[in-house]
């Protein structure tokens, strides 16, 4: 779950409908909000996870609810605070600190609204730096 949500961008109710048909080694089918479908790039750890599941048939009988919940207290007995949601932040802040166009995180994140993309630009010290020195 962790990986699908850090690799593939995944909210909990995405994860729960995962299924084998879902993923090739070039595109995964996201059944997303609202009965969306979208298919988006499929990450290489993502295709290696893959081969360990049925290539039919859903992959998780959990609720997302029930997924959020283990997800949250396998990351907090590694020390970690948070759970599914924060990988899914890690795999958005990735991108935008690896200069991805926000249009392109925009699309791969499923959100409707740059608005909510935005949420994800934050700062940090080397940005603030290099910021500083542009001016």
């Amino acid at each position: 779950w962790l990986l699908l949500a850090r690799w593939g961008g995944l909210r909990a109710g995405e994860i729960a409908q995962m299924s084998g048909e879902d993923i090739t080694d070039g595109w995964l089918r996201v059944h997303g909000k609202g009965g969306t479908e979208e298919d988006v790039p499929t990450h290489e750890i993502l295709w290696e996870l893959a081969q360990s599941y049925p290539r039919r048939g859903p992959w998780f009988a959990q609720s997302p609810k029930e997924l959020s919940r283990q997800g949250a207290l396998f990351l907090h007995g590694l020390g970690f605070d948070g759970g599914l949601h924060r990988m899914r932040a890690t795999f958005g802040t990735r991108m935008i600190e690896n200069n991805v166009p926000l249009s392109d995180v925009q699309r791969l994140m499923r959100h409707r609204s740059l608005q909510s993309t935005q949420h994800y630009l934050g700062t940090n010290e080397d940005r603030l730096r290099t910021a500083i020195q542009a001016a």
